[in-house]
């Protein structure tokens, strides 16, 4: 017979799904406006964009552009939280 566990939390690393929490969306959670990150290929800078967009516009109600990118001299991208 299966038995049903109570209060037993999730293990740290999971999202409530059961999912593994990206280190991107983990990176985007701790990031504060005006902070940048450097050495970023384009796909990359892409894909932060897109957990800030979820961190930020989705989650907190914000209605405006996060986050901005530039490339750097040497082909790199780099990439600031804007809001």
């Amino acid at each position: 017979m299966i038995k049903i566990d109570k209060n037993v939390p999730l293990p740290e690393g999971l999202n409530k799904n059961g999912l593994p929490i990206s280190p991107y969306r983990t990176l985007v959670e701790k990031m504060e406006v005006g902070d940048s990150i450097g050495n970023l290929s384009q796909k990359k800078v892409q894909t932060i964009q897109g957990y800030l967009n979820k961190v930020y516009k989705e989650e907190k109600g914000i209605n405006k552009k996060v986050s901005t990118s530039r490339k750097q001299k040497d082909g790199t991208f780099r990439l600031w939280r804007i809001a």
